[in-house]
């Protein structure tokens, strides 16, 4: 078994948008990232792309690299996996787009054991358009690094005197 957070998986992996068809067609609620398995956005030319209306849950790993331009609309985000993005190629973007009105949950892995019903009394309510890191990873690098974000406030605080 490949681990998800190495090179190897994400050599491995497959297309995002196979994961995102095969879901619709055969008409589930949640898009599930599989648990030990690596995902790569492959969605290029800005398009919309709609979720399932239960959400994404990943499990295993969900890669955004820096060729990924896409919209995603989803009811809800749950990382019990990982999640990570890597600065966009110049001209793209990533967008995540929370709609809906119902409750969404989250189904732990190691307690529903991918039963994504009311049978698992162990699902815990996260609320409207959730974003939810569940015992999982985010790694976003949206901004180059040579760009100053932040400052210390020290440094702030000499501005003012």
């Amino acid at each position: 078994e490949v681990k998800i957070d190495t090179q190897a998986c994400l050599d491995a992996a497959l297309p995002f948008s196979q994961l995102v068809n095969t879901t619709l067609q055969e008409g589930g609620e949640i898009l599930v990232v599989p648990c030990g398995q690596c995902y790569i956005v492959d969605y290029t030319d800005g398009s919309t792309v709609t979720l399932p209306t239960g959400g994404i849950d990943i499990l295993g790993r969900l890669h955004f690299p820096s060729t990924a331009n896409v919209i995603l609309n989803t009811t809800a985000v749950v990382v019990q996996g990982m999640l990570d993005m890597t600065i966009p190629n110049n001209g793209n973007s990533v967008k995540v787009t929370l709609y809906g009105t119902d409750e969404m949950f989250l189904y732990p892995h190691d307690d529903c054991n991918g039963d994504y019903s009311d049978e698992c009394s162990m699902k815990k309510n996260l609320g409207k358009k959730p974003i939810a890191v569940a015992g999982g990873k985010v790694d976003i690098q949206a901004i180059d690094t040579t760009c100053r974000s932040w400052s210390k406030l020290k440094h702030v605080s000499n501005d003012f005197k």
